[in-house]
């Protein structure tokens, strides 16, 4: 069942992720996480002046997610920000939205590489590796 949780957490995570880059060309780092009743809510850092460091939000985001996660309140977590990643099969390094996925048991990480040519930005196609470490306090 968790495999099924998380594609779908997935799926929403990247729609509103790639939305983000059409509508603004980039996005901070966010979250969400699938509730106990199956439901998909959206964790966001929403600091009082513009201009924090990209790691104070992931920060924010990581700890209300594990929060979230060890208290019982959700059932799978991940974090959505923009990254780098090392393409199959030739391991060239590409811009990428990058999603780290997490369930009870499981850690996923999966990567959206893109390329911006202007304003248009083109997908290649979505790889995943083995997670490290778990929100849900399991190694």
């Amino acid at each position: 069942m968790s495999e099924q949780v998380l594609d779908k957490l997935a799926g929403t995570l990247l729609t509103t992720a790639r939305k983000r880059m059409e509508d603004l060309g980039q996005f901070y780092p966010f979250g969400g996480a699938v509730n106990r009743n199956g439901d998909i809510v959206e964790v966001n850092f929403n600091p009082p002046s513009q201009g924090r460091p990209t790691q104070e939000f992931i920060d924010h985001v990581q700890t209300r997610l594990a929060s979230g996660a060890r208290g019982g309140e959700f059932v799978a977590a991940g974090l959505c920000l923009l990254g780098r990643a090392h393409v199959p099969p030739d391991k060239k390094v590409s811009e990428a939205i990058c999603l780290q996925l997490y369930a009870p048991g499981q850690s996923v990480n999966l990567f959206l590489p893109y390329e911006r040519k202007d304003k248009k930005i083109t997908y290649s196609e979505l790889f995943r590796t083995p997670g490290r470490g778990n929100l849900f306090g399991e190694t």
